[in-house]
């Protein structure tokens, strides 16, 4: 487990452990789920058997297969580790909903009586014992809300970034961390006046690799993307319009 530690702890974690650990993470949702892992004063994890981490069960898929060629057929891994270089593993980790919210819904006046329409993206971590994302801090998620007219054209966009954003000269540390704990659900929430353009309103949860800026900073020039979509659904802002959109969504079907 030593090269998944960072305690996370002190500004100056990264004068003692490299950034890009884990075991911070899995302590916090081992803590909830009552694991018998515990740590070490060094930061380390310190396990009877490394099964209480939960590393393998979720990261090495259990096979039946011969280890040899002609040998006994039995139940061993892959040594894949899937993680974040595999879209249906990232996929697998997140809930990801998005809808309309009544607008004031939680207001003691009761729901707002204007024509603003409120559409919430709401992300959960559901899957991952650690933070997602995780490893490398260029890996990040970002969010799209974005307004559409007629054409399919961008009327507005939102965006947000669920990133670890780290100081990297002239020593490391930690600035501040906006991604996903296990079980701790974030929301996003976007309105729409009533007498907007719009037809549609759609919302994309994109997985990133790598920071743009560093893949030109480092001349990376990837022949694979570094970046793929998780999530994307588009809402259509009339029922007339909603109807057509599932209509042509059963054609492109047959």
């Amino acid at each position: 487990a030593r090269c998944h530690i960072v305690e996370g702890q002190r500004w100056d974690t990264f004068f003692r452990f490299p950034p890009c650990g884990t075991v911070a993470e899995i302590r916090e949702s081992r803590n909830r789920s009552g694991s018998k892992a515990v740590t070490s004063p060094a930061g380390e994890a310190v396990v009877e058997d490394y099964s209480d981490l939960g590393c393998v069960e979720c990261h090495m898929p259990v096979v039946e297969r011969a280890l040899v060629a002609e040998g006994e057929t039995r139940q061993t891994r892959h040594h894949y580790w899937r993680g974040g270089h595999d879209p249906a593993m990232v996929k697998q980790a997140l809930s990801i909903d998005f809808a309309e919210y009544p607008a004031n819904a939680g207001s003691a006046t009761g729901p707002d009586n204007s024509s603003k329409r409120v559409f919430r993206l709401m992300i959960t971590n559901v899957g991952a014992a650690h933070y997602v994302p995780t490893g490398t801090p260029d890996r990040h998620l970002t969010v799209h809300i974005r307004l559409r007219d007629k054409a399919g054209r961008v009327l507005d966009e939102e965006q947000h970034r669920i990133k670890r954003t780290l100081m990297w000269r002239p020593f490391i540390i930690d600035l501040w961390d906006s991604r996903l704990p296990r079980w701790l659900p974030r929301h996003y929430e976007y309105s729409v006046d009533g007498h907007s353009p719009a037809v549609s309103i759609e919302a994309e949860v994109r997985y990133h690799l790598l920071d743009e800026n560093r893949r030109e900073r480092i001349d990376y020039n990837n022949t694979t993307p570094v970046d793929y979509e998780i999530f994307r659904r588009r809402i259509m802002l009339t029922p007339e319009q909603h109807e057509a959109a599932e209509l042509a969504a059963e054609q492109a079907a047959i």
